[in-house]
């Protein structure tokens, strides 16, 4: 009987430390994904005030711009740590495009 209890325990020590293990390494992604998000996000907003004050743009015009390019650099980025952990295209880009979405 003492046998088949430490079996046990050890089973259920395992099944701990293995969701602990997948628990961790999913945080680690999402802070992956989020931080290459927010990256993008910065560079596609300073690379649209830069284009659009170059091209002598309106505020609001450079603004529009700098909002779309971070949008779709933030986007970009933010697919590329789901792609790695073998997240097909389409389920990364929803994933990004909610987390996104909520955030705003």
């Amino acid at each position: 009987m003492e046998n088949h209890n430490e079996h046990t325990m050890h089973a259920i020590h395992n099944m701990v430390m293995h969701n602990r293990q997948e628990e961790k390494s999913t945080f680690i992604l999402a802070l992956s994904a989020t931080i290459h998000c927010l990256i993008g996000c910065g560079i596609g907003e300073v690379v649209g005030m830069i284009i659009g004050t170059a091209l002598n743009m309106s505020m609001i015009d450079t603004t529009i711009l700098s909002v779309i390019l971070g949008f779709i650099a933030g986007l970009s980025l933010g697919v590329v740590p789901l792609l790695r952990a073998k997240f097909t295209f389409r389920k990364a880009l929803k994933t990004v495009l909610i987390a996104e979405g909520l955030s705003i």
